[in-house]
This record gives C-alpha cells, structure tokens and sequence, in this order.
C-alpha cells in the first residue's frame, strides 16, 4: 500500500492563478496544474493508494468554506483515491466547536501551517488546537522548518518545535518536509528519536525551477540522500511517512527516491504507506 500524505490542489475556479502565485513566490516549477481531477490522475498513475489534501486556511474566515470542499472531496474517495484533511486557523476563536465539527465528519486530521498563519508553533493558539485535536484522535499535520515561499521567515523553525514538543503530546503530529525544510542539521541533532512522525515531501526529490533568462528547467538538489537515509535510521522509520508535496514535486519521483535511497524493502514498505495506513486507519 502506498500514501501520499501530503499533497494539495485547489478549486478549478482559482487553481491555475494560484498555483502560479506560489511558484513565483518560491521560484520553483509545479509538476501539475494543481486542481482536483489533476491529483487523482497523478495519483492513479503513480500506483497510490491513496493522496491525502492538506488545506491551509490563511485566515479564520477561510475555515468553513476550505472544509465544506474537503468533504466533498472525501465523499468520492473510492473513485478519486484522494482524501482531505480538514483546515483550521489558530485565532479561530471558535475553535472547540471546529475541531468537534471536524470530527463529527469523520476527517482524518488537520493541517497547520505556522508561516502562512502568522502563529509560531510554539504559540498557545497552536498549542489548544493540538490538545484538543489529540482528544478528538485527529492527526495533525504541520508545516516544519523555513518556507521556500517566505525566507528567512522563522516560525516553524526547529528551536520554536522543540519548545511546542515540552508542551503537547506529539504522538499523532507529523513534522513535513522530513522534519524542517532546510533546517535538517538541526532536525537530525534536537528531533531524531523524539515521539513525533515526519514527511518526505518536498526534501528527497530536487527543486526544479526555469532561470530568468528562460530555457529549459533546471534543478537545485535538497536532503543529499545520504543524510535522508541517516535521519531516518536515527529517528526510526516506524515515524517516517510518504509525502511528495504534490503539484511542487512528481508522485512517481519521489517514490522513486525512497526506493533508491538505501533501505531496506520492510523500511520501504513502512515509509510509502504502512505507517500511514496505521496512523489514519485506512485500508486498501
């Protein structure tokens, strides 16, 4: 079984116009054109079980709407093999009564994006919403280390998650991009071993982007597999899942990666999807 745990896309209506924002922002190329019927193609393709949407509410308003799509996405999940987690802004001041709603609908978790929040995850608003989510038996996924959309912007850096970590339970919490994004000398000195799970997602498959001058796409590497494969080893690869980050980065490449880089085919299998599966209890 294999799943992708993170991965994103956007109404038709707005996809094409946002997905461009956030390529300029980050000065990377998409792999898709970041709407629905793309994913699931990508993903039937690339041999997935199934790929899980984290939505990102930029602010509190943005809640129910982003929610109200998620559901009709997990309404015809059997066909589309996608499944959505569930959006929610930590100054939601009604936040108990998201989080129960969330819940009630059977989503699988949250999402949590510090930078694009404006909240640092240290922060006591993030730090509710995580109580109350591990009461609820909801995963939360978050958004871990430096943005490449956003430099130099610090919130979900390392030293903010080490204190949020004294504070929570962590054991349904999953740190993308393999524990902090360009922050993975820290990750593998202060997070390996720690009771938290991390994603592969945009950090085991290079950055591609097109130069000013135009021409051909071009690629900057990210985690040299090397340190990917120590990292998994210190921290233990019970606590590591698949993710690719899609539109920003290919399905087919990033299982390529984990493939190729080293482990052993039990590592394998539990990195691209049995952890997963146990995690948010899914089943082919």
């Amino acid at each position: 079984m294999i799943i992708d745990i993170h991965t994103h896309s956007f109404p038709e209506s707005i996809a094409a116009r946002a997905v461009a924002k956030l390529a300029a922002a980050a000065q990377s190329n998409n792999y898709l054109d970041g709407t629905t019927s793309a994913l699931s193609s990508s993903t039937i393709s690339a041999s997935v079980d199934y790929s899980i949407l984290q939505p990102v509410a930029t602010s509190p308003s943005q809640t129910t709407r982003i929610n109200e799509t998620a559901a009709i996405v997990n309404q015809t999940s059997q066909e589309s093999h996608l499944i959505s987690f569930a959006g929610i802004h930590p100054a939601n001041e009604d936040y108990k009564n998201i989080l129960m709603d969330i819940s009630k609908k059977g989503f699988k978790g949250i999402k949590l994006h510090p930078v694009y929040q404006d909240a640092f995850f240290d922060s006591d608003e993030i730090v509710r919403l995580v109580d109350l989510a591990n009461e609820l038996e909801l995963v939360t996924l978050f958004h871990a280390g430096y943005d490449i959309g956003f430099p130099g912007r610090p919130e979900a850096c390392v030293r903010y998650i080490l204190n949020f970590m004294k504070k929570v339970d962590t054991s349904r919490v999953v740190l993308a991009h393999m524990g902090g994004w360009n922050e993975w000398d820290d990750v593998e000195k202060y997070l390996t071993g720690a009771p938290i799970f991390f994603d592969t997602s945009f950090s085991i498959t290079p950055v591609r982007y097109t130069s000013p001058e135009g021409g051909e796409p071009m690629t900057r590497a990210q985690l040299p597999p090397e340190k990917f494969l120590r990292i998994v080893r210190k921290h233990g690869c019970d606590k590591i899942l698949f993710g690719s980050d899609s539109p920003w980065s290919s399905q087919a490449e990033a299982i390529a990666a984990v493939r190729k880089s080293g482990l052993d085919e039990a590592e394998i299998n539990n990195i691209l999807g049995n952890n997963a599966s146990s995690l948010l209890k899914l089943k082919k």
